[in-house]
């Protein structure tokens, strides 16, 4: 998904989710806490100095994909904390205190002992964040126009901070066929849809060809669950391949196409619809039926 600016939502973030971007260049990066409209507007709006704006709505693990985010984009020199904290949930003193003092060494934030350790946050991301970036707390306006002139203001100063931004947990996904799962040793699986009676068929195969299983359903989630249950997937990946299979032939099922196992479905071209002038409708022949194409 691309913003109005052609960029790639997410790109060069370590965790994209409800964020949104800014400016490639921007300085400023604005926390919204339970405010879920906001960062839309504020990204948007066109100030060079924001450079991506985001909710934090859940401690701990909303805390470590906002820290994640920050580590990886070093121009960001200040957070801006706005908004209304979310029900139930110290988010903004949980940034004070974190920027402040740390964490524990059990991953705890100090003074917070009800807030759940940070597993996932790597130590040297946050040591990272602390040095480079300012935090400033704005209180709970949600006024666009109070926090992007905040923002503005506040000067692109350079960093003394060095170091590389550490590797997140972020995997690149190759691009792979349906048959590059590999082998599995206990077996495969045969899918044919439709039945003659409207079901998806499924059949298990030892690897010498012998049949152990035949199962019949009309849900890719239901067929899953009766395979994995007999445990007959020999591999994860395996069990992954399956699982989109018989998702596309639900969808097959359900749209009314052919399946083949492996091939992309294929859905017939749209044909153009042709539409009369509105000024000058079409007429039917005098004392002639037409009957529809």
């Amino acid at each position: 998904m691309a913003d109005r600016r052609g960029r790639v939502a997410g790109a060069g973030l370590a965790a994209p989710a409800a964020v949104h971007l800014g400016a490639p260049r921007g300085w400023v990066a604005i926390c919204t806490l339970a405010e879920r409209g906001l960062p839309a507007r504020l990204a948007s709006a066109g100030h060079t100095a924001v450079a991506l704006a985001g909710p934090l709505l859940t401690v701990p693990r909303g805390l470590e994909r906002l820290v994640a985010n920050l580590a990886a984009r070093p121009a960001i020199r200040a957070l801006l904390l706005c908004g209304r904290d979310p029900r139930g949930v110290p988010a903004r003193e949980a940034l004070r205190r974190l920027w402040a003092a740390g964490l524990t060494p059990g991953g705890r934030i100090r003074g917070l002992p009800r807030v759940g350790p940070l597993q996932n946050l790597d130590p040297r991301s946050l040591v990272l964040v602390r040095t480079r970036v300012r935090l400033l707390n704005l209180g709970p306006t949600r006024k666009a126009e109070r926090i992007l002139r905040a923002a503005q203001a506040l000067p692109r100063r350079r960093s003394e901070a060095g170091g590389g931004v550490p590797l997140g947990v972020t995997v690149r996904a190759p691009i792979l066929t349906p048959r590059d799962h590999g082998l599995d040793p206990a077996g495969y699986f045969v899918i044919l849809a439709p039945t003659p009676d409207g079901r998806i068929c499924c059949e298990h195969y030892r690897r010498g060809g012998t049949l152990t299983r035949r199962f019949l359903g009309r849900d890719a989630a239901g067929l899953c669950r009766a395979i994995l249950r007999r445990r007959l997937p020999g591999t994860a990946a395996h069990a992954a391949y399956l699982g989109r299979e018989l998702q596309k032939a639900e969808d097959a099922l359900r749209a009314g196409l052919p399946y083949s196992q492996d091939d992309p479905l294929r859905f017939p071209r749209r044909v153009p619809w042709k539409r009369s002038h509105p000024s000058s409708p079409a007429r039917r022949p005098h004392g002639r039926r037409q009957d529809p194409a």
